[in-house]
């Protein structure tokens, strides 16, 4: 069960077989619908996770990403959309 949770679940598996980032996001380029998939998830997450931080905080005037995640906010659906 430990290795199910830890090694084939999340990225990898809604991605079919794929926990990488930068290969998620070349794959999602290519029209890889299931490499989409697991980055939208992965971003909605992600801001979830931050918007409840923030909640925790009272606010915030300043938020910074770091560990080479500008890349990835980039290209995975991090960025704030305005639609």
């Amino acid at each position: 069960m430990e290795d199910l949770l830890n090694h084939h679940s999340g990225l990898f598996a809604l991605s079919s077989g794929e926990g990488d980032v930068k290969a998620l996001q070349e794959r999602a380029l290519a029209n890889g619908a299931a490499a989409r998939l697991a980055l939208d998830v992965f971003a909605v997450a992600v801001r979830k996770q931050i918007g409840a931080y923030i909640a925790l905080m009272g606010g915030v005037d300043l938020l910074v990403l770091l560990a080479g995640s500008e890349s990835t906010v980039s290209k995975s659906g991090l960025e704030r959309r305005r639609d």
